[in-house]
């Protein structure tokens, strides 16, 4: 699939529906750089969407740049509808353990249940006590 979309590319370098499917595919494929680098593009093309700066901060969490990732989550929430706010504010806790921010993890996961009191693994890792 990767290299039916990498020729939809070559074809039209702005086909944002092939830059998605790549950077989730290279993010999937344990390679958060190369997405960054696809959703980068999506970004200089127009593209704003609360799923798109989601997917920025999962790459910089993955990549270890963290402050990078709070920001893109910072920026999803500032437009996910509600419905999406909970798994941002879920990949919210997931970079404060990374920073070793338990506090912020803590409220964040507090905060995707109190949006979403279905959200399964906001419960996990209140639980277990991830955060």
């Amino acid at each position: 699939a990767a290299a039916a979309y990498r020729g939809a590319l070559a074809l039209d370098a702005t086909n944002t529906e092939a830059l998605a499917c790549l950077g989730a595919s290279a993010f999937y494929g344990d390679q958060p750089e190369v997405a960054l680098r696809y959703y980068r593009r999506l970004l200089a093309l127009g593209a704003h969407s609360a799923s798109l700066w989601n997917n920025v901060g999962l790459c910089c969490f993955h990549a270890a740049q963290y402050d990078l990732a709070l920001a893109a989550l910072t920026r999803a929430l500032a437009i996910a509808p509600d419905a999406e706010a909970a798994d941002v504010w879920y990949n919210v806790s997931q970079v404060a353990v990374g920073i070793g921010d338990l506090g912020l993890a803590y409220q964040a996961l507090k905060v995707a249940l109190s949006m979403d009191p279905g959200h399964a693994e906001a419960y996990v890792n209140l639980v277990n006590g991830a955060a």
